[in-house]
This record gives structure tokens, sequence and C-alpha cells, in this order.
């Protein structure tokens, strides 16, 4: 019987440890989420917008966030730079250009420090179409990309729980029982 308790207690340590790792990178998950934009997502319009708003569901730090407006042709339409205000960005959009698909791409810094990355689109109807080209994206700048990994810190953290897991198990495997000479 003595010969279980060194296993059951090392299992027991593991099964905590993992449950405190997990418990401490829910709150690391809680990323903005976007909850609505003007124009809205897949929208037709019949007049130009001047102006796109991205609204998320926490605040949006003010930390370099990028929104990119590419038009049918792939030219980019945002003009001036993306404004911050609680939980919405914006930019302003030279709104005359060619009737077809927009797709507004936007990268922004959530709460709790994770870029969040994402796009929305809306469609131009030709009866508001202008003759705006607008102006060809640079080489690099999609704002697309919907990855979701995680951050270096949540990394680190889950490397020191890893490490502490198997310190402690090796406490527990190398200490001695008084029961063992029985």
């Amino acid at each position: 019987m003595t010969g279980f308790r060194r296993p059951a207690a090392a299992l027991v340590v593991l099964v905590g440890a993992i449950a405190l790792t997990v418990g401490a990178a829910l709150p690391a998950a809680a990323h903005n989420v976007l909850t609505g934009s003007d124009p809205s997502d897949g929208a037709t319009l019949n007049a130009a917008p001047t102006t796109v708003t991205l609204t998320f569901d926490q605040t949006v730090q003010n930390f370099e966030p990028v929104i990119t407006v590419t038009g049918p042709n792939g030219n980019q339409f945002q003009t001036g730079s993306t404004a911050v205000r609680d939980n919405t960005v914006s930019s302003a959009v030279d709104g005359s250009g060619p009737a077809g698909v927009y797709t507004v791409g936007y990268r922004v810094v959530s709460a709790d420090g994770h870029p969040v990355t994402g796009s929305v689109s809306y469609t131009l109807d030709p009866a508001a179409a202008g003759t705006a080209t607008g102006t060809p994206a640079p080489a690099g700048t999609a704002t697309t990309d919907t990855g979701t990994g995680l951050s270096w810190w949540l990394w680190l953290a889950i490397g020191v729980a890893a490490l502490l897991v198997i310190a402690a198990v090796l406490v527990i495997l190398r200490r001695p029982h008084e029961d063992e000479g029985d």
C-alpha cells in the first residue's frame, strides 16, 4: 500500500499545478472583440462613407492602431490617422472611390495588451461611386492577419509553471517516508 503514496502525491501536485496554470491563463484570453462597425459588415451603401468606425467590447489602447480601407481596385482609401476613443476606433475615408467591395482591415491593441486583428467589408453601390482611385497599398501592410498566438509572457509563465511542477514531483519522489521501513 505504501508504494502508491508517492505516485499519488505526484499526481495530485501535477493536477493542481495544471489547474493553477490554466486558471491563470484564462484572463489573458480575454482579448477585445469587435462588436460592431459603421458601415456595418456586409452592408451595401447608396452613399459613400466619409468615416469608418469600429466598436469593441472593451477599451482599446491607443498604441499605434491601424485601419486600412482597401477598395475593389486594391488601392487604399483611408485618410489621416486612426483615432481611438474608449472602445471605438475610427478613420476618415475618401469615400468617392469606385463601386464594389471595400475591406476595412484593422489592428488594435486590446485592453490586455495583445494585438487584435481582423476585417469587415461593405459594398459601394454603383450609384454612389466616384472617380477617386485611392493610393496603392505599401508592401507588407496587410492588417487582416487573424493570428491568435499566445503572448511571450504567457509562454514564459507556462514554462515557469512547468519547471515548478517538475521540481515539486522530484521533491516528493526523493523525500524519505517514515513508514518505508515497515
